[in-house]
């Protein structure tokens, strides 16, 4: 039996059921999330995940799981980091090369989250280890990109009966799919009865960070049993093209997973044994001893890259001086050795080569937002070699924000993001020219920024900055990559790019402020805009590089709980628009806070609607629970939310239902049963109570309706410090 000293069972929350005040602020954007919830966090933290190869796939999968707060998570790899990793293995950095993959990776997982146990296994998957391995986790997730590992992974998940979510990266296309799922799905083998290496064609890093999250995303749905597995995807990364597949049921016959057993248990002792694990990127073959012996650090150093770069590459060719890079202090006209072995990956696709890559070498690159669309986005560009990216962001990093902004850590809490996000890049790739922009984007500074960059992302969470980002883009000239992400939805699109529309010929109007919902208040699953994120580098990478088919037109809809995408056709540019059209109207910045009646922030703001003498403070609710006073108290917030706290003596009734009839009649009811005509409204931060105390003022006359400045998180700080704070 296969035996290793980092094999550890982690101890279980299931004793106590319950998660730290840390955690719960931790992870409370995704614990509001209606079908995941306090219980859903908790399966999350007893879920044990491995993820078998650290390499493109497997370096974003772990990052969100170790984000969304898996309990253990196992790494498996036997390899090192090399230089020509790191253009899409984004958890390795220049310091590693040389390092182990498994140990490189864990050692920023722990900075991003010390609560989740990280089990590192640095061997090759044989039949000595596979089952042994694999018995001890709950979800198996194959990032090894390879046939044959696939096929050792499949035969001990179905021996194991454990599900196994496997993807695989060839070029511009991919697919996802979830094997041996508890609902009867068909296993590898069902739906692969040949196994074949494909050809090394080389890969696009950014493409491999949609399909590691959607991996990851998989992951966390079935530990927490929620929504629908994607039982297959495939994606066309150079035209945004994603297809649900239409899997065949479980094969009787398989000789796998089929009615004989006796057949499985051959498998196991034969046919595991006499396949052999050879990573694709070091351009070896089924039986090539070479593979098993050479070092890793050797390969890095022979021509084998380069060969495969001379070959594969369309274009020798060097850029003109009219290209791209508008920012730079100095137009790139070669690569340098280093470069080359670092990027031979992507410049092996035919699409790129050398051309491609001098591009984004020249290319500079605006990233507005350094949070859960701005992480993602930016680590990718960095990755790929854009030669100068601009980060915009005056906030500071929060706990709240670490289950989705992934490049910052447990330490930089309190710290400026952008320049939490600037070490990070830096360390992954510091032949960039990083620039950090703390700084609020407003109508005075938004022009002069944008003028230095030749695209520009909109990673902001709020309407303002939006319609901001997008006229200064317009009077500007740039394109700009636009990412959204809320609950468990995302969406993109490219706004002002080849005669195609602006944001403001499909919105011409801001929606009313009180229809608006950020995370705080409606919650997001971290991955989410991991995905979308890394959509956003993809179609930057497209436009600079003249690639495929970028999303100007069209956009493209996300649907996590389903695992689904759907590309919908958008109106064409319009000749009447206000900012982009025959006669524009707007030739300058304006004042977009008072244009959409919102602030330009992804802050919860503050309502003011009540009088001093309509509302209590804590300490005084506190008093009048002392003094036995007769009363209804009506906790407005979502039922979901009662899970993470609440007071005994309240009554539930969300916000939104506030006004129906059949809650107006409950709430007579209870007021009837407690002998009482005094109603005290409680929500989180006391802005909801006054909107509910509004509505329950028109309807019930005859009684006096209050509440309680601060909510319940002025009730954790001044009354009962046991409550969490979220």
């Amino acid at each position: 039996m296969y035996s290793d000293n980092n094999l550890i069972k982690p101890t279980s929350k299931d004793a106590c059921q319950l998660l730290s005040h840390e955690e719960i602020a931790r992870y409370s954007r995704q614990m509001i999330l209606p079908e995941l919830g306090k219980p859903g966090q908790i399966l999350l933290a007893n879920a044990h995940v491995l993820v078998i190869g650290c390499g493109s796939l497997g370096c974003p999968a772990a990052l969100y799981l170790t984000a969304a707060g898996i309990g253990t998570i196992g790494l498996l790899d036997y390899g090192t980091v090399e230089l020509s990793n790191l253009n899409r293995e984004v958890l390795h950095t220049e310091h590693g090369v040389g390092a182990s993959k498994v140990d490189t990776a864990s050692s920023f997982l722990k900075t991003l989250n010390s609560h989740v146990n990280i089990v590192l296994h640095k061997i090759t998957l044989n039949k000595e280890t596979a089952c042994d391995i694999i018995q001890n986790y709950d979800i198996i997730l194959d990032c090894s990109n390879n046939a044959h590992t696939a096929c050792i992974i499949n035969n001990a998940c179905v021996f194991s009966r454990k599900p196994f979510v496997s993807s695989h990266l060839q070029g511009f296309e991919c697919h996802l799919r979830v094997y041996n799922s508890a609902d009867g799905g068909p296993c590898y083998k069902c739906l692969n009865s040949t196994v074949d290496l494909d050809p090394v064609t080389g890969s696009m890093g950014a493409l491999a960070g949609v399909m590691g999250c959607m991996q990851a995303l998989e992951a966390i749905k079935l530990a927490a049993k929620i929504g629908s597995a994607s039982s297959g995807l495939l994606f066309q990364g150079a035209l945004a093209k994603f297809e649900k597949e239409n899997l065949q049921e479980r094969n009787k016959s398989c000789e796998v997973c089929g009615t004989d057993p006796v057949q499985l248990n051959k498998l196991i002792e034969e046919q595991i044994c006499d396949i052999r694990t050879v990573h694709h990127t070091n351009g070896y073959k089924k039986g090539d001893e070479a593979a098993k012996v050479m070092p890793v650090k050797e390969l890095s150093g022979n021509t084998g890259f380069h060969e495969n770069y001379l070959i594969c590459s369309t274009s020798n060719e060097v850029v003109s001086e009219t290209a791209s890079g508008n920012g730079s202090s100095s137009h790139k006209m070669e690569l340098s050795s280093a470069e080359i072995a670092r990027y031979s990956s992507q410049m092996n696709l035919p699409e790129l080569g050398k051309t491609g890559q001098l591009l984004l070498s020249n290319a500079c690159v605006l990233v507005v937002g350094c949070g859960g669309l701005g992480c993602p986005s930016s680590l990718y560009l960095a990755a790929a070699g854009v030669g100068t990216i601009g980060l915009l962001d005056y906030d500071e990093v929060e706990m709240s924000n670490l289950h989705r902004q992934v490049l910052h850590t447990e330490h930089g809490v309190g710290t400026a993001k952008v320049d939490s996000v600037t070490k990070f890049l830096k360390g992954l790739n510091s032949t960039l020219k990083i620039i950090p922009h703390k700084v609020v984007l407003d109508s005075r500074t938004a022009l002069d920024v944008i003028k230095s960059y030749d695209i520009v992302l909109d990673c902001t969470d709020n309407v303002a900055t939006r319609y901001l980002i997008n006229d200064a883009c317009v009077l500007s000239n740039k394109p700009l990559i636009s990412g959204a992400a809320l609950r468990w939805e995302g969406q993109i699109t490219v706004y002002n790019y080849k005669d195609g529309p602006c944001y403001r010929c499909l919105f011409p109007k801001p929606p009313p402020p009180e229809t608006v919902t950020n995370c705080s208040d409606g919650g997001v699953m971290g991955v989410v805009p991991g995905i979308i994120g890394c959509m956003q580098a993809l179609e930057t990478i497209k436009i600079i590089t003249n690639i495929g088919s970028p999303l100007s037109s069209a956009m493209l809809l996300f649907n996590g709980l389903r695992g689904s995408f759907q590309k919908i056709k958008l109106r064409s540019k319009q000749p009447h628009c206000v900012v982009c059209g025959d006669n524009p109207t707007i030739t300058k910045l304006i004042d977009y806070e008072q244009f959409c009646g919102a602030k330009a922030e992804d802050k919860e703001a503050g309502v003011s609607l009540l009088s001093r003498d309509q509302r209590l403070t804590v300490l005084e609710y506190k008093n009048m629970l002392a003094s036995g006073s007769n009363h209804l108290l009506l906790d407005v917030r979502q039922p979901v939310e009662l899970g993470i706290c609440c007071l005994d003596n309240a009554v539930n009734i969300p916000y939104k239902e506030i006004s129906r009839a059949y809650r107006i009649e409950q709430i007579k009811l209870a007021l009837k049963e407690r002998k009482t005509s005094q109603v005290i409204c409680l929500c989180r931060r006391g802005n909801d109570s006054q909107l509910a105390a509004v509505a329950l003022k028109k309807v019930l006359q005859d009684c006096v309706v209050k509440d309680i400045v601060g909510g319940l998180t002025q009730w954790a700080r001044l009354v009962d410090n046991s409550m969490p704070i979220y």
